[in-house]
């Protein structure tokens, strides 16, 4: 008989997945979840999850959006589906989920959600300042170093190493 994986840490599995990991609360969203409350989330994702997945849906894996900051958390803890559901999580697909197995799932979300708003409140970089930004930055400071290099002195070029 199947059981639920229970993990000491099962974000440390789904962060394995590029998939999983590639979802993040934008600005407009943390300020939804903020706006909420955390308890508002967690019962809006139990209505979902009551709505959507205690039973399996007949367009399995096609049910979930990816816009919202519930169906990313969703998405994130692969609790989108049940063949999500059932690959990540071990609840099978031939039945109704039973009442542990839908807490477990609005936990999953629910502290998802909360990593979230912990690492938007402790200064984690916005996720849409993407590496092409970045680069461009990086090359627009170096350009203006290098115009700058010839009033410098000669001790200084030395040292700056820009070849």
């Amino acid at each position: 008989m199947l059981t639920l994986m229970h993990y000491s840490n099962p974000f440390e599995r789904l962060k394995k997945s590029r998939f999983r990991r590639s979802f993040r609360l934008d600005s407009r969203e943390l300020s939804y979840v903020r706006e909420k409350g955390i308890g508002k989330i967690s019962e809006y994702a139990r209505q979902i999850l009551e709505k959507r997945l205690r039973k399996k849906p007949e367009n399995d894996g096609r049910q979930t959006p990816y816009k919202g900051a519930l169906f990313k958390a969703m998405h994130a803890t692969a609790t989108c589906c049940r063949k999500c559901m059932f690959k990540w999580h071990r609840v099978p697909l031939y039945r109704d989920m039973t009442g542990k197995e839908l807490d477990y799932a609005v936990w999953l979300i629910t502290e998802w959600v909360r990593r979230q708003l912990s690492e938007a409140r402790h200064g984690s970089p916005d996720f849409k300042h993407s590496q092409e930004q970045c680069l461009a930055e990086s090359r627009k400071k170096e350009k203006q170093y290098k115009q700058l290099l010839p009033s410098c002195p000669e001790w200084t070029k030395a040292s700056l190493n820009t070849s």
